[in-house]
């Protein structure tokens, strides 16, 4: 993005859970990067934007950053996650997240001044600002296999969660759920 907030280069990568728990999986993504010629250059700010279904939003008065694993603790099997968060002081919650290991390596070497969140904040953000102040409000976020319900009354935030599709008739009931 340059002064005038257009954008001048965009890229996007997607990895399956398979490719990214893979034990060579750290090593073929550093040869992707290594090879974008737009990565090798200087930005005056960096953000990454990055995607894990295993996110939950804690409300503001509960949440505690020394807490983060206790969030997860009953939906993960031990093992090596990192944890992490992104405040939304205007939606009046955190999200909490799991990244995986690999990524947030590459992000810290690649980009080691970047500004790191998951992928939904700034949405849930900017989706905040559109919602009607006297009605209610549920966006859906189609993202391959899965999606993204968000829920807000009025202008408050109520419900976000991620789930897996495998057909039309699963994205319908997730969102008649929400």
């Amino acid at each position: 993005v340059n002064a005038q907030k257009e954008v001048l280069a965009f890229k996007c990568w997607r990895f399956n859970n398979a490719e990214l728990e893979s034990p060579d999986s750290e090593m073929q993504l550093r040869q992707i990067l290594a090879s974008e010629m737009p990565l090798s250059f200087l930005y005056a700010r960096v953000t990454c934007n990055l995607f894990t279904p295993r996110a939950t939003l804690v409300p503001a008065r509960l949440f505690h950053t020394d807490n983060l694993q206790k969030y997860f603790q009953l939906l993960l099997h031990p093992g090596d996650h990192q944890y992490a968060c992104d405040i939304l002081s205007e939606l009046d919650c955190s999200l909490a997240y799991v990244q995986e290991p690999a990524l947030g390596r590459l992000c810290d070497y690649y980009f080691p001044e970047a500004f790191v969140q998951h992928q939904v904040s700034p949405l849930l953000s900017v989706w905040a600002r559109q919602t009607r102040q006297d009605d209610h409000d549920v966006l859906v976020h189609f993202r391959s296999r899965f999606i993204q319900v968000v829920v807000f009354d009025r202008d408050k935030l109520q419900f976000y969660n991620t789930f897996m599709i495998q057909s039309a008739s699963d994205a319908l009931y997730f969102i008649m759920l929400a």
